[in-house]
Formats: structure tokens, C-alpha cells, sequence
């Protein structure tokens, strides 16, 4: 379990480019800094070249320089010469990268082009990890003279356990590695940074090297011997080759600054000044340096009376061992320090993101290796955050020479900074863009249709606004207002919550993807599937929060079916459902496609939680926001999103129906008034069969596709009986049973064509070996239906006197229903129950519990109370066996207990009683009925009118469990015969064989009273809410 933290921790995610299609060329790293984060004055990048400038190998210069013959004049001149031809590059290339905010490795791409450019760049890296280690091995050096001078007897201590022939020493070994992991600290101060190195090393090095300087002149009381000698070459060669050769050493240790200087100026506030800091600086320090060299080496041959100059800086110091340059010995450490950081470290970073910047990124800290190894938890937090937002920072790059370059400026088509010229399902989307987001502009609104016909629109069908908004024409009659985000700082703190989303699953977030597309997504298709996994491809970093997060939490439930996360520790679902919400509710007043997904993807997650109504409710008003509720056929959008709204709208539709049925609220859609988005057809669904998944426990794409699409045709049956039965208004309507079975038919009707209509593989027995069916959350979805409108006929015909034969019809039909729906939940496979369910699931589950209690709360004898208690009983026991292997169940077995729980101390008889006391005239009310008899009750019904099962008198007298009153269980009919169902609704329409034997009145007085006797619909009963009287006794 610590490995795999460990392993979470140093894991490296890729960074998105903000303003390059990725493609495998781009990444965060090599972005243009936005102009917020460009600190530099010129005093900075001056303070670079003295921090640079005073180094060992710049001291040693002049004077290998007179040692190889040449005199002190001539050998300043050659240094002269080198600096200004090194500094012209530099000062170049520095321009280059605070004009652009690029650092080397794209500007080498206007050279070398997209392919060419990683040779220069890996050559660049390569060279600078050799020097590096240079750099190291001079640190070394100085840290063993500093030591040697702090205590003398140091070296004597430490014996040398090498041998000669490695040139070296334990103790020079030893302060190797001392250096080297002092280094390790400085490899996380990002570039942006370094310029409090760079100015703390301008107040420290000049007054070292002044020091240095001071002691030599007085000490060696002068210039010395040095400065007196003519050139005299004695290697055979002539003076000029010796001085040119002279010149190309000068430039061979600043050389490579002339293609690390962009990658430090790209933070230059002002480009010209950065110019001309180095065009004076640079070789004003690097000749003085050089001056010093010489001052040094020629004092040498006075001070310790040597028969030659000593040009290395660290054998002057090695010599005396009377601690002569304390100032020295103190600073020298510093300059490999800052040269190995600045010069080294930091190129070779920036090149390996140019290199792989799918795989590395923000790598710009140091030294690679320790990029790609090193806690990048604290990587992110001391790096600059990137500001993806500050589109003017690139400006700039429209200027660069784009030959082989597929890098231009501005806001591209799809809402990025810059367009690629690959290949990307995002151009000129309108719903996913990256810094901006969508309203729709309805036709009473400002923009209506006629005066954008005197706009004029760009080749994205933009109009832009100056308030850097844009109206975006999509047909002749829609239009949308683009939004900017209005703050920087918005997708930052986006960026950061997507970081802490991926850590809380890392490394398991592509294993999760991969279970999400393969178990939920094709029977619940609200995402595109290439679109999402070509953005995956480059970058977490590229999504909303709530929906990545949403997809990950989804996946969670199917943990154990891939082999390779099954062995491991699951992810925490809580803290990634509150990232989730938080991600949620900071989009929501800038909402995209996106946001209608994380929703949905939370509310399938969650349905039923306190906040699940409204919710809801926002999704909805999100989706008229965005125009999803439209019809998007005829718009001028690529296919895959118009197709991508289709699904989310009928998605919507789906989520607000059903919403508004097991929450008992009013929809908020009115199909008749804002529903145009026509139903789902075959090429709605990107997915084939081809595409399917063969991994077993997936999910199988054409049935899934079908079980979606059927799932919205049934959720408009639901808006039906909503409107009809349980609106606001049809609550509060009066209704005789001759109007409701009227109202009831149509609806009856629909449900049977729409059963009748599903094709043979959403049928439950339809199951593939090794694969899920999501069918069985369909047929649920189908019974729960059934039960709500049979509900309603059955609570409306509660209390009427109508002709007995009617309402035994009716309750026989219900009863059907229950029987139907109870087996149905016990003939469910292990391929059903770990199958994909949509969100209303476990509602529908309670759903029949709670219609079976009806049934059993209306029921007219003894008997009947008893079967119906004892179907109740048996059906609450499934569902607590099958609890444990779903989350829903669960859910639906702890609210059906909440539910039900007040009914356990109730007799059947107490039940029989009550219904007779409050309709004396339903059924017969003797005692023998009350006390289990059966009566004669069918003697009015139509022929072939079926009679409960095991009610025969000599049946209960011979079964020792129904004298206990437990009846067995009856086998399903085999179908019932809705034609005697549906003919007593033929009648109620044609006002035939039903007249009213009942007033409204008098069906609204027998409705109100409860088991109690309690009249709720008269306000003048203050008994009832004697629990809740607040008043003194």
C-alpha cells in the first residue's frame, strides 16, 4: 500500500498545451508565458550574466590563454573579440524569447521543423548533462579547499582508498557527492525564480571577486611579472592562428548559451531592454572576470615565488594552508552552483518536454533525471501556475516564421488558444470549448434573428463584440452569445481540482476510462467516446472536473472487473464524489456540454440525496441554456456534437421524467411547449457493434443503444401519467371512477404497444455468455410505469360504490401487475444485477413494495390481506437477500423498511376492519368476512373472473400454514386477460354499464379519512396536530 502511495506521488501527469492542438508536440511546458508571469527587468537578465560570468572556467580563460604564449594585451583582446561575437546570438535569441514568451526547443522548430528540431534539442540536452557533471566535479573541488581551509587536518583524516590511476581521492570523492546533493534542493526553484538567485549572486560575487582582486594587487604588491611579457609562441604556429584559436576558446563556454538564453528571457517584461542588457553586460562581465583570471595567476608567481603562473583559481587557494583568500574559499562553492542550475540543469529540462511532452512535463526544475523521479506533488506546488486565459500573451507568435510550423496565433475554432493543423474532432465545436462557454439567445432576446442578418461573420460564424464576446450563428433563426471566462484565476483553480481528481485515482485513471466505456457508456451514452479519449490522450487536464471525476466515480463500482485493479486498494468514492460537487457548482454559472454531463454522471451516482431535486432542476435549466433542448439537425456544428446533443437532451428528458416520479414533484419540461428535439435514431450513436468491447462483463453496444432509446420513449408515457394523475392540478380535481378509467385507457394502451414493440434482445432471458444486459433496468422501469398508473386508478376508485364488478376487474389487474413485477425481481440473473441500471432503479424497486402495500391496505377480506402480507413479506426478504450485491438494492431495501415500518404491528384483520368502516357499502362487511371467510363476492362478476388462489374453505382447513395465515405463494398466470381490463375502459368511454352511484363529495370525504379516523381535508380538526402544539400545558 506505501509503494503504490509512493507511486501516486511521483507520478508525472502529462500537462496540456493551451494554445497547440497536442499531437505528441506540446505540452504545458512549452507554452508562451502569459504576460502576468514575466518578471524580469533588465536588471535581472544583467544580474544572470554576473551570476555566470564569475566562474571558475571564466578565471581559468585568459590565463590558459597567456599560458599558450600569447602576451596579456593580446590575450584581453582575444577575450574581448570572444565575448561579443557569443554575446550577439545570445542577445538574439534572448529577444526572440521575450518577444514570444517560447523557450528553445519550439523557437528551433521555425529552423529545423516539427521532426528535425528534437535532434538539436536532444543534442542540447545531452551536451548539458555531460557539463553538468563538469560543473559537479568543480563544486567538488571548492568544497574540499573550503573544508581544508576551515580545519587543515581534514585531508590527513580521510584516507584515500583509490587507486592512483583513477585520478582522484576519497576525500575529492567524497566532497563530490557533498556538492551534488547540496544541489538537489535548487533543482525545484523553477526558472521563473532564479532571478532571486541571480540578484542575491550580484551583491555576493562582485564583492568576492573584488576581494580577490584587492588581495592579489597588494599582496603581490602589483600586477606582477605577468603583465610585463611579450607574446612568444613556441608551438610553431602563427600568432594569428594562435589568436583566433584563442577567440574559439573564449566562445566555446558561452556558446551554449546562445540556445539556452530564450528559455530565461521568455519571463523579460520588456524585450527590447532584455536586448540591450545583454549586448553591454554580457561581455563587460565576462572581460572582467577574465581580467581578474590573469590578476590572480600573475600575483601567484609573486606571493607563493613559483617559476610559473598558476592558472587554476583552485590550486592558487590549495597552495596556501594559511587560509590567504578566506573571501574565496567561502564564495567559490556558489559558482558551480548557479552555473550547473542556470546554464545547465534548466536547458537539458526545458529539452526533454520538447522531446516527449506527452509523458514529461513541468520538467523544467533541473536536472532530467531527477524531473522524472522526484515528488512531483511538490513539483506542482513551487511551479508557476500556467494562466490559460491571457489570450493577448500570444500575440507575439503570429509574427514567427511559420514555414514548417503549424503554429498560429489568436483563439482558434475550437476555444483554444491556437490551432493546430492536425487532424481534431474539436474544431469549431460549440459546446466544449476550452476558455469560453455558450448561451442560447432565445427569440425574445436582444439578438434576435433580423439584426444578425446586418452583422458580418468571420469563418467560424462568429460575430465578434468589443466586450471580447462573440455571437456564434449556427442557423438562420439560432444564434448563441460566446462568454470569455472573466477571470484568470478561474481555470487555474479548475486545473488544480482536476489535479487533485487525478491524484485521488493515479495510477488507475486510464483502467477506470477504460471500465466506464466498457460497462456504463453503452447504455448510457451522454459522452462521446472518441471525443472524450482524444482529449484523455493528451491530458486529464482538458476536461470539466465534475464530469472526468463522474466518469472515475461511475467506474468505481465495477472496480473489480479489471484483474488489474481487483488486486488493488480502491480509491477513496467520497472524497471523489466532493471533488465532483465542487467542480459542479463552480461551472455552473459558466456552463458547457460538460457540465450537463458531470451532472447527470452525479445523479446516477447519487439520485436520491438532499440535494437531488434541484439539481436536477439546475441540469434542466442548463440544458435550455445551452440550447440542448432544440433541434440541432439543421445546425451549422460538426456531426458528432450535434448528434452529442441529441443524446444529452433525451438524457435530460429522461433524468427531469423520472425525477419527477420518484420524487413526486411537477416536471419542469412541458413537452407540448419546449420539447423539439426529434426521437433517437440508429446514426444519433457513434458506436457500432464493431466497436464493442469483447473483454468479459461488458456491456454489448447494440442493446445498449436500443435499451436507451426505449428508455426515452417510456419516459414520455411517464409525462402522461404525471400530467393526468399526479400533477398539482390533478391532485386537486375531483374526479369520478367513469373520468379516470377514462384518462387511464389511452395510457393503458400506449404501455402495451410500447411493451409489445421490444425487440428480442432487451427481452430479460436475452443474455450473453460473459456479457452484462442492461435489460433488466428497462423492464423495471417498464413494471414501475405499470404500478403508477394502476396506483392512481386503484387510490381513485378507493371509497366508490361503482359496480363491484368494476373495481374487482380493476384490483385484479393490479394484482397482476404486483405478481408480474415481484417475479420479475426474483427471476434476475447475476448478468442483470451487475449490469449497468439507470438512476431511477431503486425507486422502482420500492416502487413495488409500496404498490403491493396498497394493495394490501385496500384489501376487502381477511384472505386477501393475508396473500397480499405474505407477497409483501416474501418480496422485502429478495430484496434483502440481493442487497448485498448492488448499491441500489440496498437503497431500496432501507426505504421500503422506512416506509413500511408502521404497518408491522397491523393484523390483516385490523386492515379488512378499517376498509369497512370507512365504505360500508364496498364488499361485504359480516363478521365472517372479517374474520376470514370468504363470502360470496364474485357472484357479480363477469364470467371467467379468476378467484384468489387458496381460498377454498377445506384448502385452509387441511394446510396447517394458511390456518397460521401464511399462504403460499401462486404461480404467475400465464397472461392476463387485459381484453376484460381494457373492455371496462371501452365502457367508461362510451358512458355505458357505469353509472356514477357516487358524488364527488362523497368520493372526496371517504379519500380523506386515515386509519385512524382522522379527516386531514377538514382544517378545523386542531386534534391531529396536537403532537406539534407548541402551547404551555
Amino acid at each position: 500500500m506505501h509503494r503504490r502511495r509512493l507511486q501516486q506521488k511521483v507520478a508525472l501527469h502529462p500537462a496540456p498545451s493551451q494554445c497547440l492542438d497536442d499531437n505528441g508536440f506540446a505540452n504545458a511546458d512549452m507554452d508562451p508565458v502569459p504576460f502576468r508571469h514575466r518578471t524580469w527587468s533588465w536588471y535581472d537578465v544583467g544580474g544572470f550574466w554576473v551570476s555566470e560570468g564569475f566562474q571558475i572556467p571564466i578565471l581559468q580563460t585568459a590565463g590558459s590563454l597567456v599560458a599558450n604564449g600569447l602576451g596579456p594585451g593580446m590575450a584581453m583582446g582575444a577575450v574581448v573579440v570572444g565575448n561579443v561575437l557569443a554575446m550577439i546570438p545570445c542577445a538574439l535569441t534572448g529577444y526572440a524569447g521575450a518577444a514570444t514568451g517560447l523557450n528553445y526547443p519550439v523557437l528551433n522548430r521555425s529552423s529545423w521543423g516539427l521532426q528535425g528540431a528534437k535532434l538539436a534539442v536532444a543534442i542540447r540536452a545531452v551536451v548539458a548533462v555531460f557539463w553538468y557533471g563538469i560543473q559537479i566535479s568543480t563544486g567538488g573541488s571548492c568544497v574540499y579547499r573550503m573544508l581544508a581551509a576551515i580545519w587543515p587536518s581534514l585531508p590527513s583524516r580521510i584516507p584515500n582508498r583509490l587507486p592512483a590511476s583513477s585520478n582522484t581521492t576519497s576525500a575529492d570523492l567524497l566532497c563530490f557527492f557533498i556538492f551534488w546533493i547540496l544541489t538537489l534542493p535548487f533543482l525545484y526553484v523553477p526558472v521563473s525564480r532564479l532571478r532571486w538567485l541571480f540578484r542575491a549572486k550580484v551583491l555576493i560575487m562582485p564583492l568576492g571577486g573584488l576581494a580577490l582582486f584587492i588581495w592579489s594587487v597588494v599582496v603581490g604588491r602589483g600586477f606582477g611579472p605577468v603583465f610585463h611579457q611579450n607574446t612568444k609562441i613556441t608551438t610553431g604556429y602563427s600568432v594569428g592562428y594562435v589568436f583566433f584559436s584563442s577567440v574559439n576558446s573564449v566562445i566555446g563556454p558561452e556558446a551554449t548559451f546562445a540556445v539556452n538564453m530564450s528559455d530565461f528571457c521568455r519571463y523579460s517584461k520588456n524585450p527590447r531592454h532584455t536586448l540591450w542588457a545583454q549586448a553591454i553586460l554580457m561581455p563587460v562581465c565576462l572581460t572582467l572576470t577574465a581580467f581578474l583570471g590573469v590578476t590572480m595567476s600573475s600575483a601567484s608567481v609573486v606571493i607563493y615565488d613559483l617559476q610559473k603562473p598558476e592558472w587554476n583559481p583552485l590550486n592558487i587557494v590549495g597552495i596556501s594552508t594559511k587560509r590567504i583568500a578566506p573571501a574565496y574559499e567561502k564564495v567559490a562553492p556558489g559558482s558551480p552552483l548557479s552555473a550547473g542550475k542556470s546554464g545547465l540543469q534548466a536547458p537539458s529540462a526545458h529539452s526533454i518536454p520538447g522531446l516527449l511532452p506527452r509523458t514529461v512535463f513541468r520538467a523544467s526544475l533541473g536536472n532530467p533525471e531527477l524531473a522524472a523521479t522526484l515528488l512531483s506533488s511538490i513539483n506542482r506546488r513551487l511551479h508557476d501556475s500556467r494562466d490559460n486565459e491571457d489570450l493577448e500573451a500570444f500575440q507575439a507568435m503570429r509574427e514567427l516564421p511559420a514555414a514548417k510550423t503549424p503554429v498560429h496565433g489568436g483563439a482558434g475554432a475550437d476555444g483554444m488558444c491556437a490551432v493546430s493543423t492536425g487532424p481534431s474532432l474539436l474544431k469549431k465545436n460549440l459546446g466544449l470549448q476550452q476558455f469560453q462557454f455558450s448561451r442560447y439567445n432565445g427569440p425574445s432576446s436582444s439578438w434576435a434573428p433580423f439584426l444578425l442578418d446586418y452583422c458580418e461573420f468571420n469563418d467560424r460564424d462568429e460575430h465578434p463584440l468589443p466586450s471580447r464576446s462573440s455571437i456564434r450563428r449556427v442557423s438562420a433563426d439560432t444564434s448563441f452569445l460566446l462568454k470569455k471566462y472573466s477571470g484568470t484565476q478561474m481555470r487555474a483553480d479548475e486545473i488544480d481540482l482536476l489535479d487533485q481528481i487525478e491524484r485521488v485515482v493515479a495510477p488507475h485513471g486510464p483502467n477506470l476510462v477504460s471500465l466506464y466505456f466498457r460497462i456504463v457508456h453503452p447504455s448510457f451514452p451522454m459522452l462521446d467516446k472518441k471525443v472524450f479519449l482524444e482529449k484523455y490522450e493528451r491530458t486529464h487536464r482538458e476536461f470539466s472536473p465534475s464530469c472526468l471525476g463522474g466518469v472515475y466515480l461511475l467506474a468505481l463500482d465495477w472496480w473489480n472487473y479489471d484483474p488489474v485493479l481487483s488486486a488493488q486498494e480502491r480509491p477513496d468514492a467520497n472524497i471523489l464524489e466532493a471533488y465532483v460537487r465542487r467542480g459542479l457548482n463552480d461551472v455552473m454559472p459558466r456552463p458547457k456540454l460538460s457540465t450537463l454531463q458531470g451532472g447527470l454522471l452525479l445523479l446516477q451516482h447519487r439520485p436520491f440525496g438532499d440535494d437531488a431535486w434541484a439539481l436536477s432542476a439546475q441540469l434542466v435549466a442548463t440544458m435550455q441554456e445551452l440550447g440542448v433542448h432544440l433541434d440541432c439537425d439543421g445546425w451549422r456544428l460538426p456531426a458528432w456534437e450535434k448528434s452529442l446533443r441529441k443524446r444529452l437532451a433525451w438524457s435530460i428528458y429522461i433524468l427531469d421524467k423520472w425525477m419527477a416520479l420518484i420524487h413526486g414533484r411537477p416536471s419542469h419540461i412541458v413537452d407540448e411547449l419546449d420539447w423539439v428535439v426529434e426521437p433517437l435514431v440508429e446514426e444519433d450513436f457513434p458506436e457500432t457493434p464493431a466497436d464493442e468491447d469483447q473483454e468479459e462483463g461488458s456491456g454489448e453496444i447494440a442493446a445498449g443503444r436500443l435499451t436507451f432509446q426505449n428508455f426515452a420513449s417510456l419516459s414520455q408515457i411517464v409525462d402522461e401519467i404525471l400530467r393526468a394523475f399526479y400533477s398539482a392540478r390533478a391532485t386537486k380535481t375531483t374526479r369520478s371512477y367513469k373520468t379516470l378509467l377514462q384518462v387511464a385507457k389511452p395510457i393503458q394502451i400506449r404501455l402495451r404497444e410500447w411493451r409489445r414493440q421490444l425487440p428480442d434482445s432487451l427481452q430479460p432471458e436475452s443474455t450473453k455468455a460473459r456479457k452484462q444486459s442492461a435489460a433488466g433496468s428497462l423492464h423495471l422501469a417498464y413494471y414501475a410505469v405499470e404500478i403508477s398508473l394502476h396506483r392512481a386508478i386503484i387510490h381513485g376508485l378507493k371509497g366508490s360504490t361503482c359496480d363491484p364488478s368494476i373495481i374487482s376487474v380493476c384490483r385484479e389487474a393490479a394484482r397482476e401487475r404486483a405478481i408480474m413485477s415481484i417475479d420479475f425481481v426474483r427471476s434476475l440473473r447475476p448478468e442483470h444485477i451487475q449490469a449497468f441500471w439507470l438512476f431511477p432503479s431503486g425507486m422502482n424497486f420500492v416502487y413495488i413494495g409500496i404498490f403491493t402495500a396498497l394493495l394490501y391496505l385496500t384489501s376487502r377480506t381477511v384472505e386477501e390481506a393475508r396473500f397480499y402480507h405474505s407477497y409483501l413479506s416474501d418480496y422485502r426478504w429478495t430484496l434483502r437477500v440481493m442487497s448485498r450485491t448492488a448499491s441500489f438494492l440496498e437503497f431500496a431495501v432501507q426505504r421500503l423498511d422506512m416506509s413500511l415500518l408502521h404497518l408491522d404491528p397491523l393484523s390483516p384483520q385490523d386492515i379488512v376492519q378499517n376498509m369497512h368502516m370507512q365504505n360500508p357499502q364496498s364488499g361485504n362487511s359480516n363478521d365472517g368476512a372479517i374474520h376470514g371467510e370468504r363470502g360470496d363476492q364474485t357472484k357479480d362478476m363477469p364470467p371467467g373472473y379468476p378467484s384468489l388462489p387458496g381460498t377454498d374453505a377445506s384448502t385452509v382447513a387441511s394446510d396447517p400454514q394458511r390456518q397460521q395465515g401464511h399462504v403460499p405463494l401462486p404461480a404467475p398466470t400465464a397472461i392476463f386477460d387485459q381484453q376484460r381490463f381494457l373492455a371496462i375502459l371501452d365502457a367508461a368511454e362510451m358512458d355505458a354499464l357505469l353509472p356514477d352511484q357516487i358524488s364527488p363529495e362523497a368520493i372526496a370525504l371517504g379519500d380523506s379519512l386515515d386509519f385512524y379516523g382522522r379527516n386531514w381535508n377538514n382544517p378545523g380538526e386542531t386534534e391531529m396536530f396536537s403532537a406539534l402544539d407548541l402551547s404551555p400545558s
